[in-house]
């Protein structure tokens, strides 16, 4: 049975708080004079869609609360048992809804979802609307009409808890199964290439030199180039080359010593130069050559 409504900040209504007694209460007006309104908000204190537009203009937040004595509810007396939110006999639902949208629920003080809260409100209270007959062809409410009347509230509640709790496992169990399959299939792989690596049965330090080979092959075209550049500039170029020019200077040098002998140790400098010089170009060609160029 409802025995208490309190409202504030609700659509026009500043503060309300109505005290029922036992038996029927009617609730008579003219058209505007706001039961519709009173209905409203025991709807939101049962758990009804509400939002910000709700609240009364330049308040934080409205509050609803609806106060039940469920000694003759069993239905709803089994959920809150079944929730730990019993209370001897008494009942409190309370909505709080925030001008930025937020919605809280509580049930005998303490926070619940508003799923929960909605679950409850339908055990405590039905609302009829002018149009009311016509949800009844809707599955939904006749279940809820079926359930309702068989005392299955608190019990479908439970199983719809222990539904998602399943479903949660299920899904944690799926994701360590892949989990466990790409496990086998890395270690597959790992135990293929380290076979693999097995085989080659390097050596000492084959590695290294595999890897030394490794970055001759990844940079051959560079090293053509340096090796090409290297050749013109000391033996393959014309106009100018290191090796041209050190014959040139050689053949100064040389009149020059036939005047004075003190330069005849630049002349022996000179020639060595220029035969390391031939060395280095018969070299490089030859490196150039070995490099495997695709």
């Amino acid at each position: 049975m409802l025995m208490n409504l309190r409202v504030r900040d609700f659509a026009i209504v500043d503060e309300i708080d109505i005290e029922f007694a036992s038996g029927m209460s009617v609730l008579t007006g003219e058209t505007g004079a706001g039961k519709s309104i009173l209905v409203d908000a025991l709807g939101l204190a049962l758990g009804q869609r509400g939002s910000a537009q709700l609240v009364r203009d330049g308040a934080k937040r409205a509050e609803f609360a609806a106060e039940f004595d469920v000694s003759s509810l069993p239905s709803a007396r089994q959920w809150l048992e079944a929730q730990a939110l019993d209370l001897d006999d008494e009942c409190l639902l309370r909505r709080v809804i925030g001008a930025d949208g937020r919605s809280r629920a509580f049930v005998n003080g303490n926070a619940v979802p508003l799923s929960q809260l909605k679950g409850l409100g339908e055990l405590m209270l039905d609302i009829h609307g002018q149009h009311f007959h016509q949800s009844l062809g809707h599955r939904a409410v006749q279940r809820d009409l079926l359930d309702h009347y068989g005392g299955l509230l608190a019990d479908r509640t439970n199983t719809e808890s222990m539904f998602d709790a399943w479903r949660s496992l299920d899904d944690k169990l799926r994701l360590l199964t892949e989990a466990e399959a790409d496990r086998a299939s890395r270690l597959d792989l790992l135990g293929f290439q380290l076979h693999e690596l097995e085989s080659l049965s390097l050596a000492g330090d084959e590695y290294e030199e595999l890897h030394a080979e490794r970055q001759k092959l990844m940079n051959s075209g560079r090293l053509a180039d340096g090796v090409n550049v290297a050749l013109a500039g000391l033996f393959d170029d014309d106009s100018a080359n290191a090796n041209s020019l050190l014959a040139d200077a050689l053949r100064s040098v040389e009149t020059l010593a036939d005047v004075d002998a003190e330069l005849a140790p630049v002349v022996e400098m000179l020639s060595s130069a220029g035969i390391q010089v031939s060395e280095a170009v018969d070299e490089l060609r030859r490196y150039g050559d070995s490099l495997d160029i695709a």
